[in-house]
């Protein structure tokens, strides 16, 4: 069975990381039986000065079938990370982040000057090449990329793109060969959850559109956007924010926002949510409002789907064309006034709405092929690597 060495900021149990955690356990849990995943991460979550608790730090531990080593600051320096790595057999090192100094630079820097032999490489960027993502700290980020071609610290490196929209962005960015990026759409969690009859949206301001904001508090996910959208909408709204402020800065901003938003708008922050915990709190809205500067997949805005609640989203994600299906709206950052029209023309969705938007988006949202794909992505990088080696 060939092993897969995967290196990413966050892993399970962590409720704060979003979409990169929920990608890497749908991926391990469809391709478990078949690859031998190893993971090495951080023993806490984003923000947090302690461990996880119950959870063995700077040693591997099986954690459901797959070995984990949950690293400590300590454990992040950079011969440290390098003898990590170094003694871990494995087929391919999967880096999940292209800007993480630990989990993909020091790796790179340390094959590069022979601290650790050459390997298959595998680099998912994680939609940080989205145009919205690279507007933020884009000086930082474009000295980093043309420092990092001049000394080729990603030659010979294969990529995940996990659409051709991402494809796109990796190649333009990086001004490298098409053929080194494979495409495998993200997996998404089993979508086996059931409507309940009693889920269609209802509380305190009966008479309000309830709205919900799920995701990490941060600039790229545009959460005063949305603000700004609610503050030009004439009908009443009860707007519930979810999500770790990962960002206080930002946060405080968008609290600026809150503070002058007309009466009709009643707007509270809630909760971080475990992840087991988001399909039955989407179910209790009647919109998920999510303006995102750049998502490569969007596990939220698949969740949303599958449960019956449609999504008012911005275009820069995957999920295009979803008028159709009557699953919600893509538009254009440039164009608020289409998000405001949406909002007031809504109507609170009922049972049976929600139960056909539910079937139509879990039809959008899992496709068998994908599996495959993300198999064939692992193997044909074996593959292209020994061909470029020379080795039959």
């Amino acid at each position: 069975m060939k092993k897969i060495l995967v290196l990413l900021p966050y892993y399970k149990p962590s409720i704060k990381a979003g979409g990169p955690v929920k990608s890497l356990c749908n991926l391990v849990g469809a391709l478990g039986s078949e690859f031998e995943f190893l993971i090495i991460t951080r023993d806490r979550d984003i923000g947090d000065s302690e461990a996880f608790v119950n959870v063995e730090s700077n040693k591997w531990v099986d954690v459901g079938g797959v070995s984990v080593f949950y690293a400590s600051p300590e454990q992040l320096v950079f011969f440290r990370v390098s003898e990590i790595i170094k003694g871990t057999a494995h087929d391919i090192l999967y880096l999940n982040s292209f800007f993480s100094f630990e989990f993909s630079i020091k790796p790179l820097l340390a094959m590069k000057i022979g601290l650790l032999p050459k390997a298959s490489v595998l680099l998912a960027p994680r939609g940080e090449f989205s145009s919205g993502a690279l507007k933020l700290k884009r000086i930082k980020k474009i000295l980093f990329i043309w420092l990092a071609k001049k000394v080729g610290l990603h030659e010979g490196v294969f990529w995940h793109g996990s659409t051709a929209f991402e494809k796109k962005d990796i190649v333009s960015t990086l001004n490298i060969a098409p053929c080194f990026v494979r495409i495998a759409k993200n997996i998404p969690a089993s979508c086996d959850v059931i409507v309940k009859s009693d889920s269609v949206a209802n509380g305190v301001a009966v008479n309000a559109i309830k709205i919900v904001f799920l995701s990490r508090i941060t600039p790229k996910k545009n959460l005063d956007f949305a603000l700004n959208v609610l503050a030009e909408v004439k009908v009443p709204v009860r707007f519930d924010i979810y999500g770790p402020k990962e960002d206080e800065g930002y946060w405080f901003r968008c609290l600026k926002l809150i503070a002058t938003l007309p009466n009709w708008i009643r707007v509270e922050y809630k909760s971080e949510l475990h992840p087991d915990e988001v399909s039955g709190m989407f179910q209790k809205y009647d919109l998920f409002l999510f303006p995102t500067l750049g998502e490569n997949y969007g596990h939220v805005i698949a969740e949303s789907m599958s449960v019956g609640t449609r999504v008012l989203i911005s275009n820069l994600t995957p999920w295009q064309n979803l008028e159709k299906d009557n699953l919600g709206w893509s538009f254009s950052l440039g164009n608020l006034n289409d998000f405001v029209t949406v909002i007031n023309d809504l109507k609170k969705v009922t049972f049976d709405e929600r139960k056909y938007i539910s079937e139509r988006g879990r039809s959008r949202v899992v496709d068998p092929v994908d599996i495959v794909d993300n198999r064939e992505m692992f193997l044909s990088v074996l593959r292209d690597d020994k061909e470029k080696a020379g080795v039959s």
